[in-house]
């Protein structure tokens, strides 16, 4: 239980970082009110989103939020009695680990206390939830058994089977490939929890597999939870969902939840289909930043000293002695090709039962040297078709990516023949036969693999079909007039939102940084890297050197007292294309116009809110920083600060129906590089040049109308008929049409 009697909370708050006074119920016949209950409700979950990272990892501490909210929202009483919470099924509603919830359970007293106070509690059935005894005859200390699950119920069916073929949670874990956490499988054989969306069924059906059971044996005895399921599937339910929920009808329910499901998750094949494979996650860990690889998707030692000679060869200053090179990989670079390495060994890696349906190789087989053997591509081909349904680009660069490290002169696998003796048969891909020819012809093997690739790479190209439409999510924005304009909307409807400071500082000051990425983004047209990154350097303070930023990769956001404005200096290495045309004369360096406030906003953020933000932790020298707890790193990395722009285009951007919220009607989330889009389409719009977008993204006007401008042929003619009636009026009487 969570709240033993000796520590279960009495009266008002007993911990030092206290919530404010929460308003009690209302007494009988008082209007409780959306405002009073809104406030309560924001109040709790403060003090749990202070509480709970400093004493959970952090996915757990999300998951704990998001639990607590959806509570609040569909106004669904706690587990367990006034006295004692159930922790076990708190921590299988909310994901958690049990062990982990009971450890931090003295340290979130004051928010469930706070919980308790607005929900009350709702007590099992007894005949569902009978109390464990412990017999008569039980020594002291004896173990207490479980209480049996109900005959005939899905966690029954799954026990027996277990039993008969000797397996415990653990082993099971291990013969799915470590898809399912053996914690997971231990709650459902118990009946404390059970599979829920698409990636249970795929694991119950990989279970089913395993036990030789027909299909949808186990699956048939899955019953829908009670309650509104759906409810308890939408985060961030206090922005999406109205604040009289659960008091609305059915039928209206069920309008507000599928709303919310499209607009914010997403129904497209594509959405679905990332939604299945994040579920699932089978690529191979090879380390990131010096760290050695860890867990149980960690790479074996062999494969992560290969990929460790790769990366270095790729991005050290000059191509080591006796070898050649085209072409170097920046650190971004880097991390990107070993991450998509990593999906191809891990779905070599991934058991042919588990949800991944991988191929199953063992792991001490797997070698870099693989990506000379037509057969794995092939495989990996038909693997990738039949689970995503169709082939994406993707495939063909990859296949390009390995022709280029197979290259006779200046590949590295070519140039590295030893890792033929690191291959070893794999069945249903690779035999002794096959090892013996590459060993004896490496050089010709990995030629006759350059011709493979190539051809095959075409045949990809011509039956790819793209993973997702790039405009797809900010078409409203696009389709107007001004597309510029259209999302500034979102800047300021954050405005209009933000907190009083006064009585929320710390929500006044991240709203000002969430209105600062917005603007900022606009501004520079920066992609997401170099915008995240971008250092600060205050009114007084001496500015970096270019040769500093260029050794940094990086941009500044500094104070030009000449022109009494902030300016953006960044040398060309700071880009992705820092190759580019576009940086032939010189660096980056443009004084931002002070157009909405830009100025004021820069400097309310500098003067006060950052601080506020970083509370004492550690100070980056970026400009955007994020609340962190328990010494994390208040810099935002790449996946921190895509969600972060997808939370403020949610909250702000989404125009929802059922709350009155969001500037755009028809916007998804989005991440930050939908910007470029934006801004190359506004110029394409207003001028009809592609060169004068292209400047406005530090781009070509190549890739602005292949990847950016979203300039289809009706609006190119509209422009065309435009200049013709210019042109025709000038040539005939006032009026005159032609």
């Amino acid at each position: 239980m969570l709240f033993p009697p000796s520590e279960r909370p009495q009266g008002p708050a007993v911990a030092a970082d206290a919530p404010p006074p929460v308003a009690a119920a209302p007494a009988p016949g008082e209007a409780p009110g959306p405002g009073r209950r809104a406030m309560r409700h924001a109040a709790i979950l403060a003090v749990l989103r202070r509480q709970a990272p400093a004493l959970l990892p952090p996915a757990q501490a999300e998951a704990l939020h998001a639990w607590a909210e959806l509570q609040l929202a569909c106004a669904r009483p706690l587990p367990g009695s006034p006295t004692r919470l159930d922790r076990d099924l708190i921590a299988a509603e909310a994901g958690l680990d049990p062990a982990g919830l009971k450890a931090a359970a003295r340290g979130l007293r004051t928010s469930f206390a706070a919980l308790l106070r607005e929900l009350g509690t709702a007590p099992p059935a007894p005949a569902a939830r009978a109390p464990v005894r412990r017999r008569k005859a039980d020594p002291p200390g004896a173990r207490r058994r479980s209480p049996a699950a109900p005959a005939g119920s899905f966690a029954d069916a799954l026990g027996r089977a277990m039993r008969q073929a000797r397996d415990t949670p653990a082993s099971l874990a291990r013969a799915l490939g470590g898809e399912v956490r053996a914690a997971r499988l231990g709650r459902w054989r118990a009946g404390a929890a059970s599979p829920r969306g698409p990636a249970g069924r795929a694991t119950v059906a990989a279970i089913e597999a395993r036990y030789g059971l027909a299909p949808g044996a186990l699956a048939a005895r899955l019953e829908a939870p009670p309650g509104p399921p759906a409810c308890r599937l939408v985060p961030d339910a206090d922005h999406r969902l109205p604040a009289d929920f659960a008091e609305r009808s059915d039928a209206d329910q069920a309008e507000i939840l599928a709303f919310a499901r499209t607009a914010y998750e997403g129904a497209t094949p594509g959405r679905r289909y990332r939604a299945r494979a994040c579920a699932h996650a089978y690529a191979l860990d090879f380390g990131t930043g010096g760290r050695p690889p860890a867990g149980p998707r960690a790479a074996p030692p062999a494969l992560a000293a290969e990929m460790a000679a790769l990366v270095a060869f790729k991005t050290a200053r000059f191509a080591p002695a006796g070898r050649l090179r085209r072409g170097a990989w920046s650190p971004t670079t880097a991390a990107q090709q070993v991450h998509h390495l990593g999906l191809l060994f891990g779905a070599l890696a991934a058991a042919p039962a588990g949800p991944v349906r991988g191929l199953g190789a063992p792991r001490e087989t797997l070698t870099l040297a693989l990506l000379c053997v037509p057969a794995l591509w092939d495989w990996h081909l038909g693997w990738r078709e039949a689970r995503r349904g169709a082939l994406s680009p993707w495939e063909a660069r990859m296949l390009h990516q390995a022709r280029a490290l197979a290259d006779p002169e200046t590949g590295w696998l070519a140039q590295s023949p030893e890792l033929a003796h690191a291959l070893r048969p794999i069945p249903g891909l690779l035999t002794a036969e096959d090892i013996a020819r590459l060993r004896a012809d490496w050089p010709g093997a990995c030629e006759a693999f350059r011709r493979f690739a190539r051809m095959r790479a075409a045949e990809v190209s011509r039956v790819a079909k793209p993973s997702r439409d790039p405009f797809e999510a900010i078409a409203p924005v696009l389709a107007a007039p001004s597309p510029l304009a259209a999302y500034l909307r979102i800047a300021d409807e954050v405005r209009a939102n933000a907190p009083c400071p006064a009585g929320d500082p710390l929500g006044a000051a991240q709203a000002r940084r969430d209105e600062l990425m917005l603007r900022l983004g606009l501004a520079t047209g920066f992609r997401s890297r170099t915008l995240r990154e971008l250092l600060v350097r205050p009114p007084g303070a001496t500015p970096r050197s270019e040769a500093e930023l260029a050794r940094l990769r990086r941009a500044e956001l500094r104070w030009n007292g000449a022109e009494a404005a902030w300016e953006v200096f960044a040398p060309a290495d700071a880009f992705k294309n820092a190759r580019s045309s576009f940086f032939r004369d010189g660096p980056y360096r443009r004084v931002l116009p002070d157009r909405g406030g830009l100025c004021a906003l820069i400097a309310a953020w500098l003067d006060a809110g950052r601080g506020l933000v970083l509370g004492g932790a550690p100070d980056p020298g970026t400009v955007f920083v994020r609340r962190t707890h328990a010494g994390g790193s208040p810099e935002y990395d790449r996946c921190r600060f895509h969600e972060a722009w997808r939370r403020i285009t949610a909250r702000h951007g989404v125009r929802n129906p059922h709350t009155g919220r969001g500037a755009i009607e028809g916007l998804l989330p989005h991440g930050p590089h939908a910007i470029r889009a934006v801004l190359a389409s506004e110029l394409l719009k207003a001028t009809g040049s592609a060169v004068h977008a292209a400047w406005a993204i530090q781009d070509t006007p190549r890739t602005v109308l292949q990847h950016y401008g979203r300039y289809g042929p009706d609006a190119r003619l509209a422009a065309v008929d435009e200049v013709l009636a210019q042109a025709g009026g000038t040539h005939g009487g006032p009026g005159e049409r032609w």
